[in-house]
C-alpha cells in the first residue's frame, strides 16, 4: 500500500518514541502532518526527543495547513485538522488512536479509513516486522 496518510498526534508521537517512526515511508508515499497536530507535538510537556523530530522533519513528511478544519465535529484541533486535511487531500488513511475521532471520519460525507490493520495490529505488538510483513 503506497499512497498519502495524514497523522494525527499521538500515532506520530508513540512512533517516534518507540524508535519505529520510520515504518511510514515504507509503507506510505507521503505522510501530512497537519499544523495543529506539529503545535501539540512541540507543546512543553511532549518529550525532548518528538519535539526535535517534529522541528527537523524527514524528507518524507510535510506539514500542511487544511483549506478548512471547519468540519462542525465536536474534537481537538489536531484531529478536526487531520479529518479535514485527509478528505482534502483524498488520504488513503487518517493514522490516529482517538476512538471518538476515528468514528467521526468514519461516519464523514467521504468516509476515511482509519489505521490500516496490519499497521495497527503491528504496531500494537511492538515490532516493525510485523507491520511490514504480516
Amino acid at each position: 500500500m503506497k499512497a498519502i496518510v495524514v497523522a494525527d498526534t499521538s500515532p506520530l508521537n508513540y512512533l517516534v518514541l518507540c524508535g519505529a517512526v520510520d515504518v511510514l515511508p515504507r509503507l506510505f508515499d507521503r505522510v501530512f502532518i497537519p499544523t495543529a497536530v506539529a503545535s501539540e507535538l512541540q507543546h512543553p510537556s511532549t518529550p525532548a526527543f518528538v519535539r526535535n523530530w517534529i522541528a527537523t522533519l524527514p524528507a518524507w513528511s510535510e506539514l500542511r495547513r487544511p483549506v478548512s478544519a471547519n468540519l462542525g465535529l465536536n474534537l481537538g484541533r489536531g484531529e478536526q485538522e487531520a479529518i479535514a486535511l485527509g478528505l482534502e487531500l483524498g488520504a488513503v488513511a487518517v493514522l490516529m488512536d482517538d476512538r471518538k475521532a476515528r468514528l467521526a471520519a468514519e461516519n464523514t460525507e467521504r468516509r476515511i479509513p482509519q489505521n490500516p490493520p496490519m499497521f495497527q495490529a503491528g504496531c500494537l505488538a511492538g515490532r516493525e516486522s510485523a507491520i511490514l510483513d504480516p
